[in-house]
């Protein structure tokens, strides 16, 4: 039997962040003055896009920008698991905090909102798994001596929250 890293979600403090920072009034009191003002257009520019309902954006290329309001860990699991469910070798998924883009997906929107439906409903999926769908799984000083599998472990242990993503999947289709 193969050892299981823990994979409990955590308290995803970014999210809560996120939240702050897009529904309460003022500044936090370590912001300068600039950096208040800047705050205040992102949150009008955030109420005027509607973007409270809409999580889901289409750019004109039809690459798609999800909002998805967590951090890096979790947003980088949630693109393997896209990777993995839409099968699309030309795309290519960019995590960011906040946000994940989908370059490449075209104007296939019916192929992301089966996929996402379909992590939603399903359990969450084996981290280790979805860690072998990294392009580069080197990411520490000692990596490249490892085997592929051996880092395939390392970063479903370390990074990906596997336990999140049919979470994310229900928020990003609500």
């Amino acid at each position: 039997m193969a050892w299981k890293p823990p994979n409990d979600p955590p308290k995803d403090e970014m999210k809560q962040l996120f939240a702050y920072l897009r529904t309460k009034d003022g500044a936090p009191v370590f912001l300068d003055p600039e950096a208040a003002e800047m705050l205040r257009e992102a949150r009008g520019a955030y109420a005027t896009l509607g973007l409270a309902r809409r999580r889901i954006l289409t750019e004109g290329s039809g690459d798609r920008v999800l909002l998805t309001w967590r951090g890096g860990e979790a947003n980088e699991t949630l693109a393997l698991a896209l990777l993995r469910e839409l099968g699309a070798e030309e795309m290519t998924v960019e995590p960011r905090d906040g946000i994940l883009t989908l370059l490449g997906l075209g104007g296939d929107a019916a192929a992301l909102e089966t996929a996402l439906r379909k992590l939603a409903s399903a359990p969450p999926p084996d981290p280790v798994e979805l860690a072998g769908l990294a392009a580069n799984l080197e990411r520490e000083k000692m990596h490249p001596y490892l085997s592929r599998d051996l880092l395939a472990e390392d970063l479903a242990a370390s990074r990906l929250r596997a336990g999140l993503v049919p979470e994310m999947a229900r928020d990003l289709l609500a």
